[in-house]
Formats: C-alpha cells, sequence, structure tokens
C-alpha cells in the first residue's frame, strides 16, 4: 500500500512528541501539496501567533521536511563501506567526539541478513540507517546525527520506510532560516537568524550556499522575528516559509502567499463572508450638505498631502455633535488639522462642520436604534492623534443620550454577547474582517453623509480582502476546493458591484433631478486608508527588499535641503508607526529621520533634557479647567475615579491669580490625567513627558540617565522601527525597574504604564523630515 501523507504526519507527531493536532495537520498538509507540485515558493501563512504554537509548528515543519527528504533516498544493499551509527554510545563530556567514534563497521550479509561489528545482526524488513563510511569521515559534527534519533525511531515505529535505507550525507539538504534558536537535524544546513548580517557577509555566505546541493529552503517568519538577509533566500530550488500573524492580514497582490483562516480545517467549510451585517444610516440631510460634499471629495483628491499626517477626515466629521459648541468644534479642527488652515478649503471645512453640527445625527441614530455597545476606530498613529480629543466628544455626548451605554476594545470584545456590537470604524476592513472570522456579533453602522461622499464601494473592497486568500494564485494550484469558492466569490462579488450602484445612484437621485452615470471602473477605486498595525508596515516594507545595486538618489527635503543619499541607508519613516527602511523607499510626503540625525540628536543632549521639562501648558491646566462650569459633573461622566467633588474642585480646579508652584499636581492616576488632558484637547505626547518629568521631579539628573539607558537600549537593539514590538515593553519594564529612587514600590502594572509613557514619549519627540523633491 503506498505511503501517503497521514503516514508522514503520525511518524512526525511520535518523532517530535505531541498527540493529535488538527491545526497542525492542516500546514503539513499545505506543505505536503506544495511538495508535491510544480510551485517554487510558498509562504504559508496563519492568523494566529502564539509563541508554544510557534515552536512547534516550526520543528514539526522541519521534521516534515527531513521525513519527506529520506523518502526520495535510495535503498541499497549495505557494503563494506556503510556502517551504523552508534546512538547509545555514551558522548564525552569534556572533549569534542569524533563522528567516526561511532560508527559500527559492516561485516557481511548471508540470507537477507546483515551482520555488523561487535556482532549485531540486522533484518532487512524493517527500516534502519545505516551511512557511507567515507561521508561520515568528512563530516565536521556529529550532533545532527545524535539529534536526529527520534525521527529515525519515529520512521520504524510507524513502519513508515520498510527496508533499511542509506542516509546519503551529500545527497540535496534543506537550508534552514531559523529565528529560535534549536539543534539541527540530518540533511539539514541549519542557519540562525539574527538580522544583523551586513551586504559584504551575505553576499559571502550565498556563494558557499550556492555551491551545496540545497533542494528546499525553509523559513520562519513571526512578529518581530529577525529576517535573514535577501540573498539567502533564493539559493534553493523550493522555498517555504511558515508564518504567522498576530491576526488576518493578507496581501492580495502576492502570488506566493497562502493564508489560512482561523479554524480551517481540511474538508470543513471556511466561514466566508457575505457581508450582510452593514448598514447606511439614512440621516435626511439637507441639499446644502450634500453639494457641500460633493465638491469636497473633488477637491480634496487635488490637495497633495500625506495620507498617513494627514488623512481625510472621515471619522472627525462623524463625531461632531452638539455636546459642543459649533464654534468649539470649527476651532478644534484648526487644531487637529493645522495643515489645512492656510489653504482655502479650510471655509469648506467650516461650512460642512456647520452643517453637520445642525444635523446632530448621533442623536438621530440614538432615537431609532437600541445601542447597548459601541466599538469606535482604534486610536493609532498621527490619525489617531487627531481623533483624540472628538473622540472623547463623541463618548460623553453618547452617554448623555444613554448613560447604560458600553464601549468596547477588540481585546474585550466576547464572541458569545447576546447584544450585537455597532461598529463606528466602518472603513476598517481588517478590522472588519478579524471580527467577522471571531464570530463577533456586529453591525457596521456609517451615517449616508460620509459613505457616499468619501467611499461608498468600501462593502465591495471588504469582501474581496476577505476573500482574497480563496481567489489567490497559491490556492488556485494548491487548493482542491479552489473552483468552487472561485464561483462563489463571482457571485458575490457582481452582486456586491450591483447593490452599490443601486445605493449610489438612489442617493445622488434623492437630491439631484438628474441622475449621475456612475462609471464601470469607479468600483475598483482604492480610496480608503486602513490602519496597518506596525508588524504589518514592516512586512511590507520588507516586500521591497529585493536584491539591488546601490544607487546615489537625490532628494530635497524642509530639514536638510538638497541631499544625496545611498539606496541602502537606513532610515526611519513615520507612516501609521515609525519603521525602519532603506532609503529607496521614501516617497514624495515620506516623514523620515535619517540613523545619523537620530544618533546625532542624541549625542547632543538636547531632546533627553526636554523629556524632563514639563511644559508652560501643563503648568496652566488647573488654570484652564476653572474655566469651565459644573466641571466635575463633565469629568465624572468621561469616567474620572474621584468620587468626592469638594476634594477634587480644591486639587484641581485653581483660578489664575492663586496659581503657585506648590499647588501645581498631576493625578497618581494615568487614566485620570489621561481623561483631563483629553478634555482639554493636551497631545498624548506632551501628556506623557509631562506625567513622567512631574513624578521624577526631585531627581531629574536620573530621569534623563532612565531615558539615556532607555534609548542607548533601542539603538544597540535596532528598536526604533520596531515601535509596537512587546518586547521593548517588557524590557524597558526591567530597565525603570532599576530606578526604585524615583519609582519606589510600583507593581508590574504600574511600571507597564509608566513605559508606555516613556516609549510613547520617546518615538513622539524625534523630528522627522519631509521628503519634498525626490
Amino acid at each position: 500500500m503506498e505511503v501517503g501523507f497521514n503516514d508522514f504526519h503520525i511518524a512526525v507527531t511520535k518523532a517530535i512528541g505531541i498527540g493529535e493536532n488538527p491545526r497542525l495537520k492542516e500546514i503539513g498538509c499545505w506543505f505536503w501539496r506544495f511538495m508535491e507540485s510544480e510551485c517554487s515558493e510558498l509562504i504559508l501563512t496563519l492568523p494566529e501567533y502564539d509563541s508554544e504554537f510557534v515552536n512547534i509548528s516550526w520543528k514539526y515543519i522541519r521534521v516534515l521536511s527531513i521525513l519527506i527528504e529520506l523518502s526520495n533516498e535510495n535503498s541499497p544493499c549495505p557494503d563494506q563501506n556503510t556502517g551504523l551509527f552508534d546512538f547509545f554510545r555514551p558522548r564525552p563530556k569534556m572533549q569534542l567526539d569524533e563522528p567516526l567514534d561511532y560508527i559500527i563497521h559492516f561485516d557481511h550479509s548471508k540470507l537477507n541478513i546483515d551482520r555488523w561489528q561487535n556482532g549485531i545482526l540486522t533484518g532487512r524488513q524493517k527500516f534502519l540507517p545505516f551511512f557511507k563510511i567515507d561521508q561520515i569521515r568528512t563530516f565536521n559534527d556529529s550532533q545532527g546525527i545524535h539529534n536526529s534519533f527520534e525521527i529515525f525511531k519515529a520512521i520504524r515505529q510507524v513502519d513508515l520506510f520498510k527496508k533499511p535505507r542509506l542516509i546519503d550525507l551529500e545527497s540535496p539538504k534543506i537550508l534552514t532560516l531559523s529565528c529560535i534558536e534549536s539543534n539541527d537535524y540530518i540533511k539539514e544546513i541549519l542557519l540562525f537568524v539574527d538580522g544583523k548580517m551586513d551586504e559584504d557577509e551575505a553576499a559571502d555566505l550565498e556563494k558557499q550556499l550556492k555551491q551545496e546541493n540545497i533542494s528546499l529552503q525553509l523559513q520562519l517568519i513571526f512578529p518581530y522575528a529577525r529576517r535573514a538577509h535577501s540573498y539567502l533566500r533564493e539559493v534553493s530550488r523550493k522555498r517555504f516559509s511558515l508564518k504567522f500573524n498576530s491576526r488576518f492580514f493578507c496581501d492580495p497582490n502576492s502570488e506566493d502567499e497562502l493564508n489560512l483562516y482561523p479554524g480551517e480545517k481540511e474538508g470543513v467549510d471556511i466561514r466566508l463572508w457575505k457581508y450582510d451585517n452593514f448598514t447606511v444610516f439614512d440621516t435626511n440631510h439637507n441639499l446644502q450638505l450634500y453639494s457641500l460634499l460633493q465638491t469636497l471629495k473633488e477637491d480634496w483628491k487635488c490637495l497633495e498631502l500625506n495620507r498617513f499626517e494627514v488623512p481625510f477626515p472621515k471619522y472627525w466629521l462623524m463625531c461632531i455633535n452638539q455636546g459642543r459648541a459649533k464654534q468649539w468644534w470649527i476651532e478644534r479642527f484648526s487644531i487637529d488639522y493645522p495643515s489645512l488652515v492656510d489653504r482655502p478649503i479650510i471655509k469648506h471645512f467650516e461650512q460642512i462642520i456647520s452643517e453637520l453640527h445642525d444635523l446632530n445625527w448621533i442623536e438621530k441614530f440614538f432615537q431609532e436604534n437600541d445601542v447597548q455597545k459601541i466599538l469606535l476606530p482604534k486610536l493609532v498613529g498621527r490619525s489617531g492623534d487627531k481623533l483624540r480629543v472628538i473622540m472623547t466628544e463623541l463618548r460623553s455626548y453618547a452617554m448623555i443620550l444613554k448613560d447604560s451605554l458600553e464601549f468596547v476594545t477588540e481585546t474585550s470584545i466576547h464572541w458569545k454577547d447576546s447584544e450585537p456590537i455597532y461598529l463606528f470604524n466602518g472603513f476598517s476592513i481588517i478590522d472588519q474582517t478579524n471580527l467577522h472570522l471571531s464570530n463577533t456579533r456586529f453591525q457596521i453602522i456609517i451615517p449616508d453623509f460620509i459613505f457616499y461622499s468619501y467611499q461608498p464601494w468600501v462593502k465591495y473592497h471588504t469582501i474581496r480582502f476577505h476573500w482574497s486568500s480563496i481567489i489567490g494564485s497559491a490556492r488556485s494550484i494548491l487548493d482542491p476546493n479552489y473552483s468552487k469558492h472561485i464561483d462563489q466569490y463571482k457571485a458575490l462579488k457582481e452582486n456586491t458591484i450591483q447593490e452599490i450602484k443601486g445605493l449610489v445612484k438612489g442617493y445622488n437621485s434623492k437630491y439631484l433631478k438628474k441622475k449621475l452615470v456612475l462609471q464601470e471602473e469607479e468600483y475598483d477605486s482604492t480610496d480608503y486608508d486602513d490602519e496597518y498595525r506596525n508588524e504589518e508596515e514592516i512586512v511590507e516594507i520588507q516586500k521591497n527588499d529585493k536584491r539591488a545595486e546601490a544607487r546615489i538618489i537625490q532628494i530635497k527635503s524642509n530639514i536638510h535641503g538638497e541631499i544625496d543619499l545611498k539606496s541602502t541607508s537606513k532610515v526611519y519613516i513615520k507612516r501609521n508607526s515609525i519603521i525602519e527602511a532603506k532609503a529607496e523607499n521614501l516617497k514624495v510626503g515620506d516623514q523620515f529621520l535619517l540613523k545619523s540625525d537620530l544618533d546625532k540628536l542624541i549625542d547632543e543632549g538636547d531632546i533627553l533634557e526636554k523629556y524632563s521639562e514639563i511644559s508652560e501648558s501643563i503648568r496652566n491646566y488647573q488654570t484652564r479647567l476653572a474655566e469651565y462650569p459644573e466641571l466635575y459633573t463633565q469629568l465624572n461622566r468621561r469616567g474620572i475615579s474621584y468620587s468626592h467633588k469638594q476634594y477634587f474642585e480644591q486639587r484641581y480646579i485653581i483660578e489664575k491669580d492663586s496659581m503657585t508652584d506648590e499647588a501645581f499636581v498631576i493625578p497618581k492616576r494615568k487614566n485620570d490625567w489621561k481623561i483631563i488632558c483629553d478634555f482639554l484637547g493636551i497631545d498624548e505626547a506632551e501628556m506623557n513627558l509631562a506625567f513622567i518629568a512631574y513624578y521624577g521631579r526631585t531627581k531629574k539628573n536620573r530621569i534623563t540617565e532612565l531615558y539615556q539607558e532607555i534609548i542607548s537600549f533601542f539603538i544597540e537593539n535596532e528598536f526604533f522601527g520596531m515601535s509596537e514590538n512587546p518586547e521593548i515593553l517588557i524590557q524597558t519594564n526591567k530597565i525603570i525597574s532599576t530606578y526604585e529612587d524615583i519609582f519606589p514600590g510600583k507593581e508590574t502594572a504600574e511600571l507597564s504604564e509608566i513605559s508606555e509613557s516613556i516609549i510613547s514619549t520617546i518615538f513622539s519627540e524625534l523630528e522627522f523630515a519631509e521628503v519634498q523633491i525626490f
């Protein structure tokens, strides 16, 4: 009977000592199909990241690949040039052992019985590994053979191979690029990847590897793991990468990547999204707002803006409500979008804000819907900074309309919740897809004035993103269900296109006597901003990390003027987050920081001095609070922890004439301080700076020393381009815990809050230049 994948899978699980695991079997099944196919490369991606599962999965794939390679070996009879390997011989503790010391030489054969040195007899009906003595003699280290004992043992236990097999040490090998330190196996060239290899080292190693007979290359990828130099990724006939993401994230344009869905198993239909939980809320707004937004849509396209620095204010406009006066919203927009203040378009926005304030769509929405839980957009990157204050205003106003309302986060969502969660971040296609795949009950809400003026095709794009792995070219070759899925997708795609066209035409006809003709190509527009995580932005940058000759590129920036950069020079680019990249990735409008400028900034010490200072605007925050009537009631509604109104007002509401240095105080609880800063429109960086500086004010030199140590830690470990790497928080906690004189008796949770403040401050205070001409 022919041996198939199930037999190999059982052998692998025995070799690595685990029970049956459906998820591992799914990974192995796709790898098996890849190895049997003509495909030269596959990146198998799982939307889950758990360090224990990553380790066992990596070990599983490595052992499976070795078994497949061994299955291709010949099964000749032993001869005088072969021998067994004595796995049971004690190994020396204090000196290096010689591989030949473990060889048991072949003697002779008789009636299918092989006799070996020391009177050992073996039959030819069961698997037994034997080796060429000449190959063992030139073998540098026996460790890989010793480590493979459990693999050989499992082969024999499950009877995977029926006869003794010659293990040819010079036959095709497997190049394993691992970011996890581990022992090597037989047939493996194991390289530990630390990400610090330079171009010359990589080129030399590439030349050596090309002289080897490498049939397969394996690579492990997970969030923030160091990747092998690009020179080392194409030295074999087939290449397989096992990749883990912290959520489902798919590149629709990747030809070699195959994304598995959460819970995907062989023979079980994937829970594919038909997108029936999307509501465009009819606000019944007036013709004036329609005209203003249609004009804005065209005017915005003509502006040359960095979309990371100045995103279209879709969520900002959705937050406008009558909890604040109209003029407050107009002034707040100028604060959040300063780059638009001197442009003619600012007057247009003021008119739109005025109309939306009169419309007050949020109150209408609550009147017509029984809303219990709301998920708001995440406050990440530069777009998050612009939303921080007005999102707080939305929360406060919504609590006035319904005091039992609950605002949830992605981490607090439980899929068994009985009430659906209303999403106010309807343009985030990645978030929506992941909520669906986690079985969360949710309803997407987008008011009509934003949906039609910004991106009415978001529903189509979400469906395409959700189905992108199913219809990708990798599945077209490897997935036996591909034809069925592609037919489902085509039908859903066509229905969605027709549905959206009908919605757009209906909306336009409501305000225009003459119906607009929708162009066929409009549905393929990708005019929307999605919030990538730092780890995902790093991956996007790495895709461009191809082998190329270094060249000189000329750019002009607002800080450096005209400068020449080597295309391979490292720079830090600020997009949704800060990422490290080669200079060749820069585009007009990008904000960047040269590595040399960062070093100079730290050496000069000015930035360290700034970190230990409290700004004048912070010192006056208590007198600003005194300007608001019924302040305690407003802050209490936002969640401030003070239960005694009199205590709060005596401590934090101070008239200008009564303000002294002794009266200045910042709340001990970080959340209380955040609520006050949000209320006053103080940005997060200034908030964090002040919190650390205040509680370390008696130890100013020590605060400076603390920042210096953390920044040095960032530089040494190249963490400036990994701003959300959890390892940063862990290590920063350890550093801060040694500053007991500044932060005495702090628990881990408190240390984490301080660490997050310091990390946020360090990244936010860096001065980035802007590419003006490339």
